[in-house]
């Protein structure tokens, strides 16, 4: 189970065997809640403001996140 909280304006976009799945905005206090499968693929922009989990384990969106744009890519594997 993916779960994301936000704490302002944030993008993020899901990917599935390499598909888009998933585009949307989100404000701040808003949540997503999405069951999906590894391998999948999440890209943020705003990277700081948004908070998440992935079967509970949490989801570092600021580590590696472009320090520009705030845009980051994180790839979860069957592994």
């Amino acid at each position: 189970m993916l779960e994301l909280k936000f704490i302002g304006e944030c993008w993020v976009e899901l990917y599935a065997n390499n598909e888009l799945v998933e585009a949307q905005q989100f404000s701040d206090g808003d949540t997503y809640i999405k069951e999906t499968f590894t391998p999948f693929k999440i890209v943020v922009g705003n990277a700081d403001l948004v908070k998440g989990t992935y079967n509970g384990e949490v989801i570092d969106f600021t580590k590696n996140a472009n320090e520009l744009n705030g845009v980051n890519t994180i790839i979860f594997n069957n592994d």
